[in-house]
């Protein structure tokens, strides 16, 4: 299976007019994105792929704010481009609109209606108050270049600001396989799990930092990874039998993160009396929560005060 996400610069192949089909929201929230999908089909080094062309049908507004953000610094940069050629003084008229051309011609602008003209100035030729009838040669004519920068072209941002909430997978997975709904929801599934490996990719983790021999970093990666595994299925099985927890900003959070339930689980204490007796300690306002998480897990409070039994080393 090849499963990808691109968009742009594809190679060569030929795409039919996008009609997407409505698949839905893919989350649980209220204000989860909805998809369209359309099917194609694309060569791409002389090979045949499936291409899955999706546009979300709730733009997100992070996409157009920083598309608005790209335009406003272009029109800056269009101001400056323009401000060097407004400056200029031209002796003649063919001069200036050559020079406007060029500009145009030479000087992008995707976002902005822009226009340019030639005007012409009269100066005096000497210094002083003017004379109410000055002489021949005492008036002479400049010519400058007006350039205009418009308002923003709607229909190009709107193309823009839809390209943005487009993208293509590509796959040689058949549609009756993954159809287009099941082919998002794996690569939107990719996410879950890049997100609880990526400590494994840091090298303040899995490095010589701690150990030096090959077959040891190898052997503190493995241990991590068990670790991840665990991580994963203690936040799975809190998500699934719905234990909200509360958060330091007050908020109560419907579906913790496995680092929010270790958070939690850090605030409790074992205590042990004078008999030897091992105790939990923990604030009375987070007892309910514990008990919530040890139920979801299927564990008994006991881990925390009865040590596992250790077998004696044989032979």
């Amino acid at each position: 299976m090849m499963l990808g996400n691109f968009f742009g610069q594809m190679g060569d192949f030929h795409l039919t007019k996008y009609t997407g089909n409505p698949l839905g929201p893919f989350a649980q929230r209220g204000n989860a994105a909805e998809y369209a999908a359309s099917e194609q089909w694309g060569i791409i080094g002389d090979h045949p792929y499936r291409l899955v062309v999706y546009r979300s049908r709730t733009p997100d507004p992070r996409h157009a704010r920083t598309l608005d953000r790209d335009i406003e610094q272009q029109r800056r940069g269009l101001e400056q481009a323009a401000d060097s050629v407004r400056e200029q003084e031209f002796a003649c008229e063919a001069d200036a609109q050559q020079a406007l051309e060029y500009w145009l011609e030479t000087t992008p602008r995707p976002w902005h209606h822009v226009s340019g003209e030639v005007v012409a100035e009269t100066r005096q030729a000497r210094p002083g108050r003017p004379r109410k009838d000055p002489a021949p040669g005492e008036i002479r004519t400049i010519w400058r270049v007006r350039i205009t920068i418009g308002a923003v072209d709607a229909a190009r941002r709107q193309q823009e600001l839809e390209r943005r909430n487009t993208f293509v997978l590509i796959t040689t997975v058949s549609a009756e396989v993954l159809p287009p709904a099941a082919l998002l929801a794996e690569y939107k599934g990719q996410v879950h799990v890049e997100r609880h490996f990526h400590f494994l990719k840091d090298p303040l983790f899995v490095d010589a930092l701690y150990v030096k021999k090959p077959e040891r970093v190898e052997a503190l990666g493995y241990v991590l990874l068990l670790a991840c595994l665990l991580y994963s299925l203690v936040e799975r099985r809190v998500r699934a039998a719905q234990v909200a927890i509360p958060s330091p900003s007050r908020r109560v959070l419907k579906n913790p993160t496995g680092h929010e339930i270790a958070r939690h689980l850090e605030s409790l204490l074992v205590t042990r009396d004078a008999t030897g007796k091992r105790t939990v300690a923990l604030p009375s306002i987070l007892h309910a929560t514990l008990v919530a998480i040890l139920d979801a897990l299927q564990m008994p409070i006991t881990v925390f005060t009865e040590p596992p039994l250790r077998e004696p080393p044989r032979g």
